[in-house]
């Protein structure tokens, strides 16, 4: 049986919102995810977080969210990461080249360190 999506935002350290995604995201979620981005970034706080590990099946749909969210975000100059979920949702974004267009973190230490450095490599 599948969880239906949901979303929670933090605090991560002292510099980054951190929004964590659990369960399954359709089609049905994805502006209502899009405006949990666009709040965490109204936060005050430029950097967000973006935890994917909790999340069993994304979309299209949620791509696509994934897509504008992040490319809003960085029009403004705000900077957004992904920690990537697990290996079967993972691969939906290899398989359309999007693993390269986010920076992705296998924990979220290694995120905020990113934030800290002032990098945006990938890991």
């Amino acid at each position: 049986m599948s969880q239906q999506g949901c979303f929670s935002s933090q605090l991560a350290g002292d510099q980054a919102q951190l929004l964590m995604l659990d369960g399954d995201f359709d089609r049905s979620k994805a502006a209502q995810f899009e405006q949990a981005l666009e709040d965490a970034l109204q936060t005050g706080s430029s950097q967000v977080i973006v935890d994917l590990r909790g999340v069993s099946f994304l979309d299209p749909a949620m791509l696509g969210a994934l897509v504008r969210g992040f490319g809003d975000a960085a029009a403004r100059g705000d900077q957004v990461a992904v920690i990537r979920p697990n290996p079967v949702v993972w691969r939906a974004f290899v398989l359309t080249g999007l693993s390269h267009k986010f920076a992705a973190f296998g924990r979220l230490d290694d995120a905020l360190a990113s934030y800290g450095a002032g990098s945006s490599s990938r890991r």
